[in-house]
């Protein structure tokens, strides 16, 4: 029943990482950007739009390497890996315009992604005052991936609507130096992570978080891996009305989506977040091209009703970061669900479980988790105490 939607997403996948184009003009994807950090070791990727055919030339240092824009307009440039250093770069760009990237630093670039308690904002977490307080960081720089609409209990507007899409769902902020202002609205255990990881490492530390609410793990899986397995196919085939599917993701979905146009409840195939694949097509595919150390990952409360397809699904998801970077060995650093009530709702009973399937996990090389089975509330799905998941984080990362 989603296959239409499915098809929309793959149709228009290699387009989803690029920014909207002004015509005649050599334009930057909006995941790069003056005071970003790039990965040590790793070439250094820039991506954007021009004119098809156009010239373009990049400039690293006295350095230049020419491209040109292909017959869809997109081009793609790679310059030489560099050590760590605190030194700053300045990139300049040239075709019929011309820009030119400032302040950028080389060092360990991580990407935060999963639901909720990874969105989860350092100005509202437990010691938000302190960290605030500490948060004027040169070393360490933020790059922020909201969700437009955020996944709130509420009927989307029909301006909302059509960001509903996963090629312009996130709104990429830019790149900003780590400050009380930057740090605040930016996910709390990534920023915790890279405060923590900045003590043992000699490097400048980038945080790529594109975290959205809500979202189960099927949303993040790719589309092909989905369907390699009889279990998830049929996901796309009756996500609505799966036994697979967290009761909270199809009525939140379906709330959110009633003033969608010719909107028949749980039977039409429209995009949403929780559905098959969307957020890897609107997160994952967006950043792919940037090099990173590794990945975090915060997310299983919507997925608790179904612990078994989340033992399925799991090293899928690793499996496709891995095999989009080409690197087998790309880490993978989790989050066990935390502690909680049985009267906290999210099937919370079913929470061991589920902690038993992340700490199988460890079996596939190159993973860490982080247990955090005391920092968790009874009551609340999104426990404030989030310092110590990032300090633990940080020390799988050393590790």
């Amino acid at each position: 029943m989603l296959s239409r939607t499915a098809s929309l997403f793959v149709a228009s996948a290699a387009l989803f990482s690029l920014p909207f184009r002004v015509e005649a003009d050599v334009v930057l994807a909006k995941q790069l950007g003056s005071h970003m950090v790039v990965q040590q070791g790793e070439p250094i990727r820039l991506w954007g739009t021009a004119d098809p055919g156009e010239p373009i030339r990049v400039e690293l240092e006295g350095t230049s390497t020419l491209t040109e824009a292909g017959p869809s307009g997109s081009w793609a440039v790679s310059l030489p890996a560099r050590k760590a250093s605190f030194s700053p770069l300045t990139i300049q760009i040239t075709g019929k315009n011309s820009l030119e990237l400032t302040d950028v630093l080389v060092g360990e670039v991580w990407a935060a992604i999963g639901q909720s308690n990874m969105q989860f904002e350092l100005r509202s977490s437990t010691h938000a005052k302190e960290a605030l307080a500490a948060a004027d960081r040169n070393d360490i720089r933020l790059q922020l991936g909201s969700p437009v609409p955020h996944t709130v209990n509420r009927v989307f507007s029909a301006s909302e609507l059509e960001k509903v899409q996963p090629q312009n769902y996130l709104d990429w902020s830019g790149w900003r130096v780590s400050s009380s202002k930057s740090a605040a609205p930016f996910s709390a255990v990534a920023w915790r992570f890279a405060e923590e990881l900045s003590k043992s490492i000699d490097a400048p530390i980038g945080i790529i978080s594109c975290a959205v609410g809500g979202t189960p793990i099927e949303s993040w899986v790719s589309e092909s891996s989905l369907k390699s397995h009889p279990r998830s196919r049929l996901l796309f085939n009756d996500w609505w009305n799966s036994s697979d599917v967290l009761p909270f993701c199809t009525e939140r979905a379906a709330r959110n989506l009633a003033n969608w146009p010719g909107f028949a409840g749980r039977q039409t195939p429209v995009p949403h977040p929780y559905f098959p694949g969307f957020m890897h097509q609107a997160a994952l595919k967006q950043i792919e091209q940037f090099p990173v150390k590794g990945f975090l990952w915060y997310q299983g409360e919507s997925n608790s009703n179904s612990p078994s397809l989340y033992r399925l699904l799991f090293p899928k998801l690793i499996q496709d970061l891995r095999s989009a970077r080409n690197r087998s060995d790309l880490p993978f650093l989790y989050v066990q669900l935390p502690g909680m009530g049985t009267s906290g709702g999210y099937n919370s009973w079913l929470w061991p479980e589920l902690r038993q399937v992340m700490t199988d996990a460890l079996s596939i090389p190159n993973t860490g988790m982080a247990c955090t089975i005391d920092t968790g509330s009874e009551t609340n799905v999104h426990p404030t105490l989030k310092r110590p998941i990032g300090i633990r984080l940080a020390l799988a990362a050393k590790a």
